[in-house]
């Protein structure tokens, strides 16, 4: 149980104008409460209720007895009776509820009803020195991952058979699953941003584009790296080359107080100076956690936004050019007081195998 968290939230109760606060999603419940399991968490401006079902009762045998449990079936009725006994007049929730359960909550609720976006989002958003710690941990896994596949690619190996082999030694080394499914993108596949797994066989000149995230005690690393089978063209050469030079340019200007437009910007510069600008389809990079996407979000749109310290985020550049190649270079970095620190590690220079 994290109290210095829920009091954080607590704390945005007044500028909210509310009393109450409802986490459904399970991500949040979890970075709140530390509770994994089904449920969902209440919060008063001096109380917190777990409520679940008796499946999780043992697991929460030893739980902090700040936090009240309440084990039923019926979740939002649970919720509802808590609200009516404490007097409660003005409840938030988050948005992402479906519409069945805001019609329920509408229905049986004596408090108001306010939906809020990302209000414990941005809570995640900056890690904290212990959740560094896990997001350093899951780089280092991610570089020995990569660095143990790399040695064991051969022409004539199929994207499927290399995907599961990484997914395999992965595990082994201690990761938890995966947070989502692991990229080979080989040849005419590589020019597809987000690909999936093929029973296409490696060939010679290929490239072959390796996006993987797997969760380490929870907290996430998203890792990518272009390679080369044999020899390639020049202009090949020259596509990854750019991806790079975007990539290392983005990253010599993360600290905190740059806008999150400004690093948008310079990749999108970077790569239409070098020729490929309209081959660069998606965006510069996003905020990893407890989850493979979270705030913040890198928007050339997004002219206020700027980067804090303890942001954990990705540079992902690519560029993928129709009948000839992709390429996309991408890695966490922690955003510090005075820079960053680079969490993955392996080598980017232009591996030819």
């Amino acid at each position: 149980m994290n109290f210095d968290r829920i009091k954080q939230l607590q704390s945005t109760f007044e500028k909210l104008s509310i009393d109450a606060f409802l986490v459904t999603d399970t991500t949040n419940i979890f970075y709140l409460s530390g509770f994994e399991g089904d449920g969902v968490l209440l919060i008063t401006d001096t109380q917190q209720f777990l409520i679940t079902d008796l499946r999780f009762e043992l697991a929460l045998e030893n739980h902090d007895k700040k936090l009240e449990i309440k084990f039923t079936r019926d979740y939002l009725g649970a919720v509802s009776d808590i609200i009516s006994e404490k007097g409660l007049t003005v409840m938030g929730f988050e948005s992402s509820i479906s519409f069945l359960e805001y019609d329920q909550l509408d229905e049986i609720l004596v408090s108001d009803l306010v939906p809020f976006t990302n209000i414990a989002d941005e809570l995640r958003r900056v890690k904290d020195k212990d959740e560094q710690v896990k997001l350093i941990k899951a780089g280092k896994l991610a570089d020995e991952a990569f660095n143990y596949i790399v040695s064991t690619i051969e022409v004539g190996q199929t994207e499927i058979e290399i995907a599961n082999r990484l997914d395999s030694y992965i595990k082994n080394l201690g990761a938890m699953s995966e947070s989502f499914e692991t990229i080979v993108a080989s040849g005419i596949h590589s020019t597809w941003p987000h690909a999936t797994v093929f029973n296409r066989k490696i060939q010679n000149q290929d490239l072959i584009t390796i996006d993987f995230g797997y969760y380490y005690e929870n907290y996430t690393f998203d890792v990518t790296r272009t390679i080369a089978v044999g020899s390639i063209s020049d202009e090949l050469k020259h596509i990854y080359e750019s991806v790079l030079m975007t990539q290392e340019r983005v990253i010599s200007l993360i600290k905190p107080g740059i806008k999150l437009s400004e690093l948008a910007r310079v990749a999108n510069e970077t790569i239409a100076d070098a020729g490929y600008g309209k081959y660069f389809n998606h965006g510069i990079g996003h905020g990893i956690g407890l989850s493979i996407h979270e705030l913040p979000n890198i928007k050339l749109d997004d002219s206020n936004s700027v980067l804090q310290a303890g942001d954990v985020i990705t540079i992902e550049p690519g560029i993928y050019v129709p009948n000839l190649g992709g390429v996309r270079i991408e890695d966490d970095i922690l955003v510090t007081e005075n820079g960053y620190q680079m969490l993955t590690n392996s080598s980017k220079k232009l591996m030819i195998i």
